[in-house]
């Protein structure tokens, strides 16, 4: 960070005093960039136990975890980009602050991008890629956070040979790694899911707790979980292109009739215990196709989808769907469930697709929706708003589809909650498409 301890300690200690003085007391020195100052709070309480969050020269008051974001994004941009750690961010806490207002931060710094996260300004900066050292850096601790398709919460951890069911449990285990190798031993937290961040603020707090001081960042496109097993290929036929063949298509129970189709389908990791159904049922679907219907299956996979094929639809013939069935058998769970690419590049492809031949429909299928305190969809809209998570999503079909143009239907796997029920119901309402459901029993 180009600061030794002992400035940043100087400044934590401006930044702290100055709150018991009068007003004409002169304004102490900001926190460096990427310094951040964790004030204590009058009165903790167990949600907020952070009165704010100062970061250069903007403070942010607790809770408020958009402003937040937008202050350690800024700091990131400010920060000298010729220190050999850049970047990396040191959080400047007072001995009062709980872990779990510490735990939203360090979060927050991971997905604004930040390589490294300390909780102590002592701790020897990270060793560069291009440094040549005697001692390697350890290698992280890795915990994974996991769900399952009723939304029971648990957890893995490198060198531990059983599922972690509890939060206690975590805590201990990872108390007594840290007694053995120290503190400033990285931690690294994978959320497998697309799930709601409390799980995974859970997990970053009980490192806190157990006395770990630095977190590292992950990049959930490269976590891939092999699916339990290869599925097998359904029988694959194809029949004479014929343009007054009725165009009928069948997607898990959602029956249409359509010459265009786009599959858009989640590989999350939280689908890994079922994604071999997905593939099953896409090459079921992709099997019944006719020559004279053409398709896209466009995966989930954070800022751009994985294609089957980038220069168009292809053709249901039968040499097309046994590429299909090669692609699929080659697709990995993992990354996040970011749609916003693949709709993008689905209205893209229907949209240079031939007008002779009536019909085109979108397949949506994940196990989730796509907001979320850090959604990775973002789209601004018409009226010039950004919008994020579901709103970007409806919105952006709102304004590609108006005239209804493309039918988009909605699948739904193993996930009953009512806000995420709503989200794929209205999406496929208002955009003339069908909402199925999924349950365990199918």
């Amino acid at each position: 960070m180009g600061k030794t301890p002992a400035i940043l300690t100087c400044v934590l200690g401006a930044c702290i005093f100055v709150d018991g003085c009068s007003r004409a007391t002169p304004t102490p020195p900001q926190p460096a960039p990427g310094v951040l100052v964790i004030d204590a709070a009058d009165n903790p309480t167990p949600q907020h136990s952070a009165k704010s969050y100062r970061i250069g020269s903007r403070t942010v008051p607790a809770g408020d975890i958009k402003a937040l974001k937008d202050a350690i994004s800024a700091a990131r941009k400010d920060m000298p980009q010729q220190d050999p750690n850049w970047p990396r961010l040191i959080i400047e806490t007072d001995a009062n602050v709980l872990p779990e207002a510490i735990a939203p931060v360090v979060l927050t710094a991971i997905r604004a991008g930040f390589e490294t996260v300390d909780l102590d300004g002592n701790l020897p900066a990270p060793v560069s890629p291009t440094e040549v050292s005697d001692s390697p850096p350890p290698d992280p601790i890795r915990v994974r956070v996991l769900t399952s398709p009723v939304g029971t919460i648990s957890y893995e951890m490198t060198g531990v040979a059983t599922v972690i069911h509890s939060e206690r449990e975590l805590r201990e285990l990872l108390r007594q790694r840290r007694e053995r190798i120290g503190s400033d031993t990285p931690i690294t937290v994978e959320p497998m899911v697309q799930t709601k961040d409390e799980f995974t603020l859970a997990a970053y707090t009980q490192a806190i707790k157990a006395g770990f001081k630095r977190f590292i960042r992950t990049d959930p496109c490269r976590i891939h979980v092999p699916p339990p097993h290869t599925p097998e290929l359904p029988e694959l036929t194809t029949e004479p292109g014929n343009s007054n063949r009725s165009a009928k298509v069948m997607f898990f129970d959602v029956s249409t009739k359509a010459h265009h189709i786009v599959y858009i389908c989640d590989r999350s990791g939280s689908l890994a215990p079922t994604f071999h159904t997905i593939i099953t049922e896409l090459l079921r679907s992709i099997a019944r196709l006719h020559a004279n219907q053409d398709f896209a299956i466009l995966m989930m996979a954070c800022e751009k989808p994985w294609e089957l094929n980038r220069n168009g639809l292809l053709s249901g013939n039968i040499q097309n769907k046994l590429k299909a069935a090669k692609f699929l058998k080659g697709t990995t769970v993992g990354g996040t469930t970011t749609i916003s690419p693949c709709l993008k590049k689905a209205f893209e492809l229907l949209g240079a697709a031939g007008k002779s031949k009536p019909g085109k429909v979108i397949f949506i299928l994940t196990d989730g929706d796509f907001g979320g305190l850090f959604g990775g969809d973002s789209y601004i809209g018409t009226d010039g708003r950004k919008l994020a998570g579901n709103d970007a999503v409806i919105h952006y079909l709102r304004d590609h589809n108006a005239d209804k143009a493309v039918q988009v239907n909605t699948i739904l796997l193993y996930n009953k909650e009512d806000y995420v029920v709503k989200v794929h119901k209205q999406i496929a309402a208002e955009n003339g498409g069908q909402f199925h459901l999924v349950t365990e029993d199918e």
